[in-house]
């Protein structure tokens, strides 16, 4: 979303008085990343918005604190005809 879109659909929410949605821009990495608790955020913080994650990310999370990509079907099955 962007910084436009986020303000306003915070006003939208406060016109309709709406108080069991809050907004925060984020990338759908960073989501995941504060889904699964790699790490929190401060936009999160700021709306009041706690995230309780259901599920673990891969054990082999990059360097970069990213999950790995999976790679697509049709490289496992080449992988796997390779072998």
């Amino acid at each position: 979303m962007s910084k436009a879109s986020v303000e306003l659909a915070r006003r939208n929410l406060g016109a309709n008085e709406a108080s069991n949605a809050r907004v925060a821009r984020l990338t759908a990495q960073e989501f995941v990343e504060a889904y699964a608790g790699v790490r929190g955020f401060e936009r999160l913080r700021e709306a009041g918005i706690v995230l309780e994650g259901g599920w673990k990310l891969p054990l082999d999370v990059r360097r970069d604190g990213r999950a790995p990509i999976a790679p697509s079907p049709t490289r496992r099955r080449a992988r796997a005809a390779d072998a």
